[in-house]
């Protein structure tokens, strides 16, 4: 009997060691929010997320990470991620946008899961702003060379209270895409080189009382990234 009493007290006191040391493997991420920070990179539209490692935290820790549009969070993206810090103290991670970043506000939220177990809180929303229109459209994306064969969304943000009716691309017209207030898009598939004199393909905006704004964008079946 003394025995058995003697590993029952081993076995009690394994189990509070081992407790307690995931406890401690997990530092904050168990219980506090991350504290992420976000960047944009506009040629590229994505958008880099990166937070500081907490102490003791493991790298099997996962982090569900929540990407919306608008004003109004609008959710586009939720994903689980499991990341390597390495030798860093900061995770990174880049999120990769269909739409050209400047169109809209894109906001960013996360939460850790410690050990795979229950979530912190989620921390804040941290935003990259859209572009806004004061007097005129505003027609993205804003690179003048665009890649053959990709697939493309091009946005127009109109000024407050304008309403787009149309956008079209070389005279033809494409189906609108609402994004938010005053934004929308239309989404091009297989974008192709023209075959005209004039290597330039005119994107157009055209509002209710038929106001209208272009650009002309070059495609090249070579593209610098």
């Amino acid at each position: 009997m003394r025995n058995v009493r003697l590993f029952c007290i081993n076995l009690l006191g394994l189990c509070f060691l081992f407790s307690n040391s995931q406890t401690e493997g997990c530092g904050d991420s168990g219980s506090l929010p991350p504290k992420p920070n976000i960047s944009h990179f506009s040629d590229k539209q994505s958008l880099g997320l990166s937070w500081p490692r907490n102490q003791g935290a493991s790298e099997r820790n996962v982090y569900e990470i929540q990407i919306s549009r608008t004003e109004n969070h609008a959710i586009i993206y939720n994903r689980n991620v499991s990341i390597s810090a390495g030798d860093s103290a900061q995770y990174t991670w880049t999120w990769l946008s269909d739409l050209p970043l400047e169109c809209v506000d894109h906001s960013v939220r996360m939460r850790s899961f410690c050990h795979q177990t229950g979530p912190s809180p989620w921390s804040n929303w941290i935003t990259n702003h859209g572009t806004k229109a004061r007097d005129k459209f505003k027609i993205f994306p804003s690179q003048s060379v665009l890649k053959e064969g990709s697939n493309v969304m091009f946005c127009c943000v109109a000024p407050v209270g304008v309403n787009i009716t149309s956008i079209t691309l070389r005279g033809i017209p494409y189906p609108l895409l609402n994004i938010g207030d005053g934004v929308k898009a239309i989404l091009v598939s297989n974008l192709a080189i023209p075959t005209n004199l004039i290597k330039i393909l005119s994107v157009t905006c055209t509002d209710s009382a038929g106001k209208t704004s272009s650009v002309g964008k070059f495609v090249s079946c070579k593209f610098i990234t």
